[in-house]
This record gives structure tokens, C-alpha cells and sequence, in this order.
């Protein structure tokens, strides 16, 4: 069992690492679209088919759609531009490198913990669990997509 996780793991962050190194836009988002896939099925395996399920059907069906669409729009089909890496650069790759590991580290435990336990994972328990043992990363989630909508509406209008 634990093979399984570590290869979906692996697909995860090959797509991660991916979307980070792609240098064409639509491959960028067909690597974000096999991340978003293979992890909807990993929250499935740990028993949260609900989950996983909205995880596929909204984030990579409606999600990835929806930045497809916005790449064929903007005509994003070559590579963008080299740029050097800031200072700032390197601390938000840091940043993201961490967070990166957080992840895993708490993927691999949830893996660990939950097919052995046998409990079942529905709306009612994720809905407790992120609104009451884990309300502040739900909220700091939802501050940090909140932060990336603006950057990208800053970052479209400053192109058009």
C-alpha cells in the first residue's frame, strides 16, 4: 500500500515540478491538470472519496478549464521571457519549497494513519475538522488564493 502512495506522490510532484520548469504555458497547465488529478485520487485511497471526487471534478475539471481557456485567449503559446531571479524571487522559492515539504510530510502521515484505521471520510467530517481542528490553515489557504487572484488580475492588466 504504501508503494502505491509513494508513487502518486511522485506523479504529484512530478506535475509540480512541471508547472514550475515549463516553459510553454498549455504544458504548464496539462502538468497543474495531472497534479490536481493524482490528488483527487489520493484522497480517495486515504478514504475520502467525497473529497477526492470534488477535487477532480472542480479543480481539475472546472479549474484547469478555465486557465486553458484563459491561455488560448491571451495567445500565451510561446515561452515567456528569461528574467533573472531576485532576491525576492528566491525567497518565495523557498517559501514554496517548504511549503512543498510540509505537504508531503502531512500527505505521507494522513497515509500512514488513515487506511489503518479503517475510518470512512465524508463532507460532515471535513466540514468539522476545517472549521474547527484545522480553522486557521483553512483560513491562511483561503488568504494566500485571495493574494494569487489579485496578483493575477494585477499581472493581466499590466500586459493588456
Amino acid at each position: 500500500m504504501r508503494a502505491i502512495f509513494y508513487t502518486l506522490y511522485g506523479l504529484v510532484l512530478i506535475g509540480a515540478i512541471g508547472v514550475l520548469f515549463s516553459r510553454n504555458a498549455l504544458r504548464s497547465a496539462l502538468f497543474f491538470l495531472l497534479s490536481l488529478f493524482v490528488l483527487g485520487i489520493i484522497y480517495i485511497t486515504l478514504g475520502s472519496p467525497f473529497l477526492g471526487f470534488i477535487q477532480i471534478i472542480i479543480y481539475a475539471g472546472a479549474v484547469v478549464t478555465l486557465i486553458l481557456m484563459v491561455i488560448m485567449t491571451l495567445r500565451l503559446r510561446e515561452p515567456l521571457e528569461d528574467h533573472e531571479l531576485t532576491p525576492k524571487g528566491y525567497l518565495g522559492f523557498l517559501i514554496s519549497a517548504f511549503l512543498s515539504l510540509a505537504l508531503i510530510f502531512g500527505f505521507a502521515k494522513a497515509a500512514l494513519h488513515f487506511p489503518a484505521s479503517g475510518h470512512t471520510f465524508g463532507a460532515a467530517d471535513l466540514g468539522r475538522y476545517l472549521l474547527t481542528d484545522y480553522l486557521l490553515p483553512f483560513e491562511v489557504v483561503s488568504l494566500l488564493l485571495l493574494v494569487a487572484i489579485v496578483a493575477a488580475v494585477m499581472l493581466g492588466k499590466r500586459r493588456v
